[in-house]
């Protein structure tokens, strides 16, 4: 078989193919573990998986050193200790098949059916994430990116798309991407273009100032989004401070705004950082370099996030930072 006949299979025979793929991985990595000192499974899984038995144990997730993420994924995980150690892994990888579906589905509703090649190009889109390696190795290696990746993208489904046709899906988009921030800080990221991407704005040159300020004002589409979203968000982030405590607020989100992270990133300044990490009580250059990269994501958000056309390309960029 070509290549080119092979890409162009029924998406089905796609996932079942991308689906084996996964499970032949998640076997081998037990193989390798028992094998070789540098594991194939990712090291936050043994702390999910680890703070998935203090729950069962009725305790705090976060009795797991290190642990420094939502309880939700603890519980996601406690499967993992009453069927057996690979579910997470499966259940990983079962949400980032859903997340190709999720792209075919986006693309196809935002090219419309007038576009030529529509369903080809969708399935093309869907492809690059369901035989990336990457993706592939994040979901296999027990790592839950996976699925604060398939709310954000429902989220733009329900944004972009006539999946819904009444405005409770501005709702809907809201309530995902606020699931989405809970799970994981990044998307909050993505909230302001989406916010933008639902406004009409009018303002020139020749604007006086009222007129600029009432065509700035929120619209209903805006309100919808922005109150369904901090209303989940609220809600999922006060329930666990009601479980677990401030305790709960250290370690999934104030930790990460002050960590120093010299080991897995790839920032330009992450060998400056190693140098540094133990001399300075307060780094300027860090700061600076944050500083710049807020603004950036502003500036990159009020010239693409304006027109829904270009959302997608403003959430890709603040993505990359």
């Amino acid at each position: 078989m070509k290549v080119k006949e092979f890409i162009d299979l029924p998406l089905k025979y796609h996932i079942f193919i991308g689906t084996v793929i996964r499970i032949a991985l998640i076997v081998y990595g037990d193989i390798h573990d028992n094998l070789y000192d540098v594991p194939y499974t990712d090291v936050d899984y043994k702390v999910f998986t680890d703070a998935a038995r203090h729950v069962v144990n009725g305790n705090s997730p976060y009795k797991r050193h290190t642990y420094r993420y939502s309880p939700l994924v603890a519980y996601l995980l406690v499967p993992n200790i009453i069927l057996g150690r690979n579910f997470g892994k499966i259940l990983f990888s079962v949400f980032d098949i859903l997340v190709t579906i999720a792209v075919k589905s986006l693309v196809r509703y935002q090219l419309g059916s007038k576009k030529e090649n529509v369903t080809r190009i969708s399935t093309y889109c869907s492809l690059f994430w369901l035989y990336n390696p990457l993706s592939i190795g994040i979901s296999t290696r027990g790592n839950a990116d996976s699925v604060p990746c398939f709310f954000i993208i429902l989220s733009i489904l329900f944004l972009q798309t006539e999946v819904v046709k009444s405005s409770f899906k501005y709702a809907l988009s809201g309530i995902l991407l606020g699931v989405s921030i809970h799970l994981r800080l990044y998307p909050l990221a993505f909230s302001f273009p989406m916010y933008l991407s639902l406004g009409e704005y009018k303002i020139n040159r020749k604007t006086n100032l009222k007129e600029g300020i009432i065509a700035l004002l929120p619209n209903a589409k805006q309100l919808t989004l922005a109150s369904s979203c901090v209303v989940t968000l609220f809600l999922l982030t006060y329930g666990m401070y009601l479980l677990y405590g401030y305790e709960f607020l250290f370690e999934t989100y104030i930790y990460h705004l002050f960590r120093k992270d010299t080991r897995h990133n790839f920032s330009v300044l992450f060998y400056y950082s190693y140098l540094t990490m133990d001399q300075l009580a307060f780094d300027i250059v860090k700061a600076l370099s944050q500083i710049f990269e807020c603004v950036i994501l502003f500036v990159a958000s009020l010239t693409f996030g304006c027109d829904p056309k270009t959302l997608p390309f403003a959430l890709f960029s603040k993505r990359s930072f």
